[in-house]
């Protein structure tokens, strides 16, 4: 993880899968990542995925990243949802207001669904413009908080 860590430190964005038996330490190793991250000026957010919650669009995504842009001052917040804004108030209703909410009438489910793809999508590549940027999504076991 260290090296991916430091290639997009130097604006290299790679992907890491830790995946292994339960109680082995992967939710520890995340953790340290994001300490790691927070340690070096990068940002985290981090989620988790509960099975109860797969259904949710793009839940562990909107848990990750509400934090985070909540914490924006809101001139900051706007500018970094840009076009996208709508999009983003649908997925986070908490930040309408700032965002200016969604966008009359609705669109097809199939429309609506990539807008909400490409609104997740064009936050997270301004975030990691900002500075280095760790995602973590982690799935703990059942009955784990």
């Amino acid at each position: 993880m260290t090296t991916a860590w430091e290639a997009a430190g130097r604006r290299r964005p790679a992907v890491v899968l830790v995946a292994g038996e339960a109680g082995i330490g992967k939710t520890t190793l995340a953790a340290e990542a994001v300490a790691t991250a927070q340690a070096t000026g990068g940002r985290a957010v981090v989620a988790r995925c509960y099975a109860a919650e797969r259904s949710l669009f793009l839940q562990p995504f909107v848990e990750a990243l509400g934090h985070v842009l909540a914490a924006l001052p809101p001139d900051s917040l706007r500018t970094l949802a840009g076009a996208r804004a709508a999009a983003l108030a649908e997925l986070l209703p908490d930040l309408a207001v700032t965002l200016g909410g969604p966008e009359p009438g609705r669109s097809s489910p199939e429309a609506e669904r990539r807008r909400a793809f490409e609104a997740v999508t064009h936050v997270l590549t301004g975030l990691a413009a900002e500075r280095p940027l760790l995602v973590v999504l982690d799935d703990p076991p059942a009955g784990r908080p």
